[in-house]
């Protein structure tokens, strides 16, 4: 799966009705209440999706998953 910043950007921006203008690689996401809990769930359930990587519970936190950005990060170290 196709893990880059642009695919997770773009799944968001789908997903969740967003526009290019309210979100980019560096916006806040769950931190600035952009996205809700609801969110995270099908963001870590789509992450999954590719079956390269597993989140354990200590990795969801927003120093991993509150950016595309850090998203992209955290993931390219899995």
């Amino acid at each position: 799966m196709d893990t880059s910043a642009g695919r997770i950007l773009k799944f968001l921006i789908e997903k969740h009705r967003l526009t290019e203008n309210q979100i980019d690689i560096d916006t806040p996401l769950f931190s600035s209440g952009l996205l809700d809990s609801f969110a995270l769930v099908e963001l870590v359930t789509f992450l999954e999706s590719g079956g390269s990587i597993r989140f354990k519970a200590k990795d969801v936190t927003l120093e991993n998953l509150d950016t595309v950005a850090r998203i992209a990060n955290f993931l390219k170290q899995q």
